[in-house]
Formats: C-alpha cells, structure tokens, sequence
C-alpha cells in the first residue's frame, strides 16, 4: 500500500542525534541542482538531507525511502506488502537513523505514493490501451516504457502536487540487471499497479496523513484502502470500437474527440518512426 516515503523534521536535537549517527556509515553524495546549504548522505535506498541556516547550524532534515524495498532488502516493490508490512519497517528504517517512535511525532509526512497491485485475467497490456482519463485529464504514456502511464501531464504551474501511476508491475524493468519483476520471480506475470504519488500532502486535507504517527492511526489501512479506489473510479476506460458516439453528451463528444486526436497524432508518429527504421 505505502510504496514512498519522504519525511521532514526541523526539531534540532533529532537532527544532531541522526547526523552524529549516520555521517561514518552512509556515503556523502552531491545534492541536486537548487538544494542549496544543504548535505546529502545515501545508503542501501535511504537518502537524507541536512540543511544548515547562515551560521552552519543543522536546521532541516528531510528522510526518503520505500519502505517495501527497505522489506526486499532494496532490491524491488513488486510483492506483497502490507500494511502492517509498511509500518513495520518505518519503524525498523528510522530506528536505524537513531529515530525513536518517540520522536514520530516530530516529523511531518511531506512526500507519499499510496496505491494496490491487482491481478488481472485479462492482457495486462489491452487494459492500459484502452486508459482514456484520469478524471478531466488524459493519461499519457511514457517514451520510454510502454507499459507505464501517467496523468495528469506536468506543469510547472498546475497539477504539480500529484501524478496518479497506471503500470504493468510484472514488465517493470529493474535497470541494474536488465531484467523484469516477472523475469526475476518478484511477482507472477498478470499484474498491474496504481498508484498515486502525492507532493504536496498539505493540498490533500481528505487524506488526513500529516505527522508521521498518523500512520498508525487504527483505522488507517480501510481509510486508504477506499481512498485509492475512489481515485480508481475516476478512470475512465473505453473502447473506440464500441463507442456509440450518437449517445454521447456534448461534453463527452468533446472529451471523445480531442482523445480521437490525440490518438491518432501518436499512430501517426509511430507510423513515421517505422518508415525512417526501414530506410
């Protein structure tokens, strides 16, 4: 259910006491572009930033991990996993940063992605094809897997706190090895994954996540259970072929429309990609 975590804190003495910790066991690596005075450490899939203010002292830490690749040893996300699972290795991941279930309440959940793994009876890949839209946007697929879609597209200015998942877990490429989950053993052929990952948890008042021990609210697993499938019936899926277009609403006939262009502008590319190859 809880594939990513991203945590914050800027309570000092957590931060010294994990800075003290981990600074002889996790490897220092650069930050990216726009993380200024800040430090970054990384060890087996766990990434921390410290944050220092003009006189050099530590005041933010921010923590990210899956916690079901933490349960695979951070080799991959494609079993299983449960709640009780997630929460388990919180507290197993944290408590090896020196992190306390004491100290939960000092950090807040800034990032999260939340979904289910289903198996279907059906090709996996003719139920991605025919993915229309996530409520009023259009799923797009990905360039470079063509088992992976996502939506709403992004925006510097709009739509940036969250992007819903709609992918063929099982053909999920692990590119260490160049090998999929299924190819590996990590999860039987048939299944799909969706998800959503929200950035901005501040946005999402419904979600009611915002310090880390709400994860362990008692009535969490069923609150995000039907959360991800109210989101779910927000998909809409269709075939063309059996589109009666003379029973559409103006609305729908509009949405239809722009779909019908948007898919044909792709068979069109794709058609021209394989005229070049022959060439």
């Amino acid at each position: 259910m809880i594939d990513y975590l991203s945590i914050a804190t800027m309570n000092i003495e957590t931060i010294n006491k994990v800075y003290s910790l981990i600074t002889k066991t996790f490897q220092r690596v650069p930050t990216e572009k726009g993380w200024n005075n800040t430090e970054k450490f990384y060890k087996r899939g766990i990434t921390l930033y410290f944050t220092k203010n003009k006189q050099k002292e530590y005041i933010k830490l921010i923590i990210k991990y899956s916690p079901h690749k933490q349960y695979n040893n951070n080799k991959h996300n494609a079993n299983e996993f449960s709640m009780k699972n997630a929460q388990k290795w919180i507290i197993r991941t944290n408590s090896s940063l020196g992190i306390t279930e004491n100290d939960f309440i000092n950090f807040y959940i800034s990032q999260i992605e939340i979904g289910i793994n289903f198996k279907t009876s059906s090709n996996p890949d003719n139920v991605l094809k025919k993915l229309c839209m996530y409520s009023k946007f259009f799923f797009k697929q990905s360039p470079k897997y063509s088992h992976y879609y996502t939506a709403p597209p992004e925006s510097k200015n709009r739509n940036k706190y969250y992007k819903i998942k709609y992918y063929w877990k099982s053909m999920q490429k692990i590119e260490s090895i160049n090998k999929t989950n299924y190819e590996m053993g990590y999860c039987p052929e048939n299944v799909l994954r969706f998800e959503i990952k929200i950035e901005r948890l501040n946005k999402f008042k419904d979600i009611k996540l915002h310090k880390l021990n709400d994860l362990f609210a008692n009535n969490l697993n069923a609150n995000l259970k039907n959360y991800i499938l109210k989101l779910h019936d927000e998909v809409f899926y269709f075939n063309p072929k059996e589109v009666i277009t003379s029973k559409l609403t103006t609305t729908q006939k509009k949405k239809y429309h722009q779909w019908q262009k948007k898919n044909n502008k792709k068979n069109i590319d794709v058609k021209k990609k394989n005229r070049e190859k022959k060439n």
